[in-house]
């Protein structure tokens, strides 16, 4: 018995006389495909590279599916070939799980920010892991300048399992004004040399999108605990 499966949404019908997919209709994003441009190597790369970034960024399945249909209809990518990049894609955060078990935060007490002037940014690392040690490396470019990495910091030595250090460095701000740390990202190693990296980025909902540079009468700016955010795998 031949069995029509839909290339899109992988519906399978058992009756011979199905020609299309009921569930996405005769006029469904795959009707006008053709074999040879299904799954082209380059594009199912391509693919692969867009929708890693949201896949370890995204809250829910049905989130990481919705953003997929588009970009699937777009460069004609097959349900099996989109199932097999997840299924990579669950193979690989399930590696470094273990690595987004820490809380950071920021302290807020900034004083002496000047424009062109040298300015101490102080964060705190907490592991919140029983058994894994981790080194942490802070990186931030300022989207305003050009030619140069504008802050970089990290822990010269392990992060004990539950325990907390302090970890910071100077940045130069250009101008004067209020300014926002965004994207900062966070790169997690632990003793045995697996790494992930996490971006801090305002639309992550970790409350560092309105972080200023301006005396604040709370000296820390607790951070979620990452190990409830995605990571994005390096």
């Amino acid at each position: 018995m031949t069995m029509y499966k839909c290339v899109f949404c992988g519906l399978e019908n058992p009756s011979e006389k199905a020609r299309f997919c009921i569930e996405c209709g005769p006029e469904g994003p795959a009707s006008n495909w053709v074999v040879d441009e299904i799954d082209q190597p380059n594009k199912v790369n391509h693919y692969a590279s867009i929708l890693s970034d949201f896949y370890f960024e995204a809250r829910s399945n049905d989130e990481i599916e919705s953003f997929s249909l588009r970009i699937r209809e777009r460069l004609k990518i097959s349900h099996d070939t989109h199932s097999t990049v997840i299924a990579d894609f669950a193979v690989q955060k399930k590696a470094v799980a273990h690595l987004a078990n820490f809380k950071f935060e920021f302290n807020e007490n900034v004083t002496d920010a000047y424009a062109g002037h040298d300015t101490f940014l102080d964060f705190r690392i907490t592991n919140l892991s029983q058994d894994d040690a981790f080194k942490v490396a802070l990186l931030w470019n300022d989207p305003e300048t050009v030619d140069r990495v504008d802050f970089r910091a990290d822990t010269k030595s392990f992060v004990r399992p539950r325990s907390s250090v302090t970890i910071g460095g100077s940045v130069i701000f250009d101008r004067i004004g209020i300014k926002e740390l965004s994207d900062l990202l966070i790169t997690i190693s632990d003793q045995f040399g697996e790494k992930a990296v996490f971006r801090a980025e305002p639309l992550l909902k970790i409350f560092l999108h309105t972080t200023k540079f301006r005396l604040k009468d709370e000296a820390w700016l607790m951070q979620a605990e990452w190990g409830q955010t995605k990571a994005t795998c390096s």
